[in-house]
């Protein structure tokens, strides 16, 4: 037997993985029992207990994330994973081949008989083929040879797809190999395979309910109505992947009655046969009674069985249909998986499409019972226009309005509208569709119904009305110049409309625009703010809205310090109204809160805005309004050192913002990245979110970009490269970068010697302390004051700065002057005492995964003479981001002096740093090190080059050092 190719040796001094199946939902919600006994297993293995385990159950239980699991879990083990496939099932040993493949270079070890008969089987010589058992024996000792001492792992995925000799010898293996080896084989049903009958076997349960109501809330970020989701779940039957399809296939944004006339997802090859030889198979009565089931959106078989009656479907039809396991009517309608409702549907013709709904339609038992059902069904089963039905569908509309089932009330409100002969209620009715549409985040739908309404004939207020919403709608999804030219044109027009409503909404949205545009759009005429009152600004705190957008235009047209009681007197309103039942209607109310809050320095005030705005918009389906919440929402969790979450937060408004088909918050992923240290993936986001700026016309995004680059810079004690990048935005002085720009701008500005600059800085960190008489800035005025002290008085204002910055809640701001306090004792001689604040420092950092600023920390800790734990293991991996740089520095032949000038650190830090880098990889010497292949980065070797020989004449401070200098003076 020859045949499937040769492979080289594998190194067995180290793990071994082979290609995979992986879960595609890596999730293990609803896996704590099994995560259990996994873990458990591994423990035994781990202990040189042997130990072999199936795992089965039904397909998409996720079997094959546990196996996922358990690799994560058997870290430092030998591990050999091969899943089973369906094209090999004739190919004898074609598993073992897989399996054994890395093995190679094992084979000479074994005895000669089980040698030969594995180079047969993986194809390294001719001879006769050896029986499964031989085979199984050779596996084991091949196994037995490879883990030595050490624990080892066989994990077997779909192994009921494995050809069957492999699945013997497999199963032979498993219950000849010894202590420290583990088996583990995954497959749907282990009863069917009598060679795997005797191990250890573990079924794995789908969802409860709850947990599949969690799990699906992870999938669909837009409301759907809770029936809907109830009959998804129950016809799932706790199956995450059957759930995840369904959700996929439903689309967040879709109504609940409607079904698409096509499925998102194709259905499994099994499940298309299955249903196309049923649908061959079945007589019409049947048939007509699986489209009625897929048609009736909440698995009512009460329902379905009524309207059957009115169609006249006997008990035999019941039968037949059911006995094709695609459909069971007792004692709620369930489909076989969900995907076969939509695909059962998609399949019937429009004739009987209608006649289904209307015998739906008929089947409902009194008029209070779901009115908007009854309308949909009516709806769908006239043929022409018809406005008695439209007009219920109007009356349903309006019912469900408000009750989170913004998808259901759009969809009613769009087919009231194709039965409407009339074109202007036509068009009154596409208008109502197309603002649901826009609150519940189906932008490019709303964009669709307004390209209708645009022809329509309207009366003046609502044409105002459908100009401002194709306005917003078109802001949403472009975000453009263009869009800020409607938004503009918009706003002019209803200046003169004479509706103040509309007047301020629109207010509102022209400003918004213009602060998004910043930089790259040309000032615009004034349309916001002229002539504003407080009264009747709308049925939702009318006084909050005139105060802000007063402010805000004050803050544009006249700077800050003229706008600040403004804003305190806007937010204040808006926090006294208590929480909303809803966001504003117009989603730049709640942005624009929010960055008034954050003008004012008051995190407190800023946290409570957002966290009403999700919520509201989260119990009222106002999905356009969450990706701009969740933002702020994270912002606020960096101010407090809540990374993680903040990543969490930001991953649900990716999430959102691509199923609504609005704008991507990537300067929010940029910020983060650059917080967390990571270089390389903050340049090239930076240089994402700077093309797309630039081609959208967003100029304060270039402005995000440019903090969150001063920021990593500033991190990585780049401070040339921070002050350069700070200076544009510094003075545009854009609404609500105070606090996070000024920081950035003052230490870069001390830290090369600008000392002007620095200075006039701090003043406008006073004016801010002055007037907003907050924590958090008049902890930060607190350090740029010590930053620019003298000696005497550094100590006293650092350490007032930390505690001000507790007080605020600023968790990495306080960490910062920490380090900059700790930076200054070591460099004033004293060096114990540095120690504690920067300890303080370091930890904060690392919790936070603030890497950068945690690896400055750890560096002037190690200064000082105290080796912080690194919390990495390894060699190489040991060496922190700074280590590296400066160990591929000497490596390359710079000196301490040229490496020192060209990362604007002293000479001393440079050798406390070597002595770190040598002991963690072992070396003693500047040759050993060249000799440990650290390679110089061309950046560093460039730096180190044109810096090297400017070393002598570093630009000065205000206290005399060059800057960045943390050694001693």
């Amino acid at each position: 037997m020859r045949g499937r190719g040769q492979q080289g040796e594998a190194d067995m001094d180290t793990v071994v993985v082979v290609p995979q199946k992986r879960s595609e939902d890596a999730d293990l919600r609803g896996s704590a029992a099994e995560t259990r006994v996994l873990d458990a297993l591994v423990a035994d293995v781990r202990a040189g207990r042997g130990r072999s385990l199936v795992l089965h159950g039904e397909s998409g239980t996720g079997k094959s994330r546990l196996l996922d699991h358990l690799e994560e879990r058997g870290g430092g083990m030998r591990i050999l994973r091969v899943n089973g496939v369906a094209g090999e099932t004739e190919l004898p040993f074609a598993a073992v081949q897989r399996l054994c493949a890395p093995l190679y270079g094992k084979l000479g070890h074994l005895p000669p008989a089980y040698r030969d008969a594995l180079a047969v089987v993986l194809g390294l010589r001719d001879g006769p083929v050896p029986s499964p058992v031989h085979v199984g024996t050779a596996v084991a000792g091949l196994l037995a040879r490879v883990g030595g001492a050490g624990a080892m792992m066989c994990l077997l995925d779909d192994a009921h797809l494995m050809d069957r000799a492999s699945r013997t010898s497999l199963a032979v293996a498993a219950r000849r190999c010894g202590g420290g080896t583990a088996f583990v084989f995954a497959l749907p049903d282990a009863a069917r395979f009598g060679e795997l009958r005797r191990f250890e076997r573990l079924t794995v349960l789908g969802l409860s309910a709850p947990e599949a109501h969690a799990l699906l809330a992870t999938r669909l970020h837009a409301p759907l109505d809770p029936r809907v989701r109830d009959r998804m779940v129950a016809e799932a039957r706790g199956n995450p992947r059957a759930l995840l399809d369904a959700a996929r296939s439903i689309g967040p944004t879709e109504m609940a009655f409607c079904t698409p006339d096509e499925p998102r997802l194709s259905l499994s090859a099994d499940w298309e046969r299955a249903l196309n030889t049923a649908l061959h198979g079945l007589g019409a009565s049947a048939r007509d009674l699986l489209v009625l089931a897929a048609a009736e959106p909440f698995g009512e078989s009460v329902t379905v069985l009524r309207a059957a009656e009115r169609l006249g479907i006997g008990r035999d039809a019941v039968d037949e249909i059911e006995a094709t396991g695609l459909l069971a009517l007792t004692p709620h309608v369930r489909f076989a998986t969900p995907l076969l409702r939509t695909a059962a549907y998609a399949r019937a013709a429009v004739a009987q499409r209608r006649r289904i709904h209307a015998a739906l339609a008929g089947g409902m038992p009194t008029e209070e019972d779901s009115p908007e059902r009854r309308a949909w069904h009516r709806g769908q089963a006239a043929v022409t226009l018809n406005e008695a039905v439209a007009t219920q569908l109007q009356d349903a509309a309006e019912l469900t309005d408000g009750l989170a089932a913004g998808a259901t009330t759009a969809a009613l409100w769009e087919l009231a509208a194709s039965l409407t002969p009339d074109r202007q209620t036509r068009a009154l009715r596409l208008l109502a569709g197309a603002r649901v549409r826009h609150r519940t985040g189906s932008l490019r739908q709303a964009l669709h119904l307004l390209a209708d309404v645009h022809t329509a004939p309207l009366p003046a207020l609502e044409r105002a009305q459908a100009a401002i919403l194709l306005a917003q709608t078109r802001y949403g999804v472009h975000r453009d110049t263009a869009a800020v030219r409607s938004l503009n044109e918009a706003a002019r027009h209803a200046a003169v409309s004479g509706h103040r409503h509309i007047r301020d909404v629109s207010a509102l949205d022209a400003l918004t625009a213009q602060i998004f545009a910043g930089r790259l759009h040309p000032p615009q005429e004034a349309v916001a703010g002229a002539g504003m009152r407080r009264e009747s600004c709308g049925p939702q705190l009318p006084e909050t809205r005139a105060l802000l957008l007063q402010a805000l235009h004050t803050r544009t047209r006249h700077g800050y310090g003229p706008a600040v009681p403004l804003l305190r007197r806007a937010v204040d309103a808006h926090l006294a109204a208590g929480h909303p039942s809803q966001p504003y209607p117009d989603t730049n109310g709640n942005w624009l809160l929010c960055h008034a809050a954050v003008d004012l320095w008051d995190a407190a005030a800023w946290e409570t805005i957002t966290e009403w705005t999700v919520a509201a918009a989260r119990a009222t389906g106002a999905t356009s309004v969450l990706p701009a919440a969740l933002v702020h929402q994270a912002f606020a969790d960096l101010h407090r050192g809540r990374l993680d979450v903040a990543a969490a937060r930001v991953s649900e408004a990716e999430a959102i913002s691509a199923t609504i088909g609005a704008v991507s918050p990537g300067h929010a992923v940029l910020t983060l990245t650059a917080w967390r240290g990571d270089r390389d993936r903050t340049e090239a986001l930076a240089a994402a979110c700077r093309r797309d700026a630039e081609a959208r016309g967003e100029g304060r995004l270039l402005s995000t970009v440019e903090y969150a680059q001063a920021v990593l810079h500033n991190a990585l004690g780049d401070y040339p490269r921070a002050f350069e990048l700070t200076g544009t935005a510094m003075a545009l002085d854009e609404p609500a970068f105070r606090p996070w720009l000024l920081p950035e701008r003052l230490e870069a500005a001390v830290r090369t010697g600008h000392v002007q600059e620095a200075e006039a800085v701090a003043e406008r960190l006073a004016t801010c302390a002055r007037l907003t008489d907050t924590d958090w800035a008049r902890g930060i005025h607190l350090r740029a004051l010590a930053l620019l002290a003298d000696d005497t008085r550094a100590d006293v204002l650092y350490r007032c700065s930390a505690e001000r910055l507790d007080f605020a809640g600023a968790e990495l701001q306080a960490a910062r002057t920490r380090l900059l306090w700790g930076e200054w004792l070591r460099r004033n001689g004293r060096t114990v005492l540095a120690r504690i604040p920067l300890r303080a420092a370091h930890e904060t950092f690392l919790g936070a995964g603030a890497r950068a600023f945690a690896e400055r920390a750890a560096g002037e800790l190690a200064a000082a003479g105290f080796l912080p734990e690194s919390g990495v293991s390894g060699t190489r991996a040991a060496l922190t981001a700074q280590e590296e740089r400066i160990a591929r520095a000497v490596a390359g032949g710079a000196t301490t002096k040229e490496v020192a000038t060209a990362l604007v650190l002293s000479p001393r830090t440079i050798d406390a740093h070597l002595r770190n880098i040598f002991r963690k990889l072992g070396v003693s010497s500047r040759r050993q090190l060249r000799d440990a292949s650290v390679l110089p980065p061309e950046e560093l070797r460039s730096r180190v080059k044109n810096t090297g020989r400017r070393a002598s004449s570093p630009p000065q401070r205000r206290d005399g050092s060059a800057p960045g200098h943390t050694g001693t003076a």
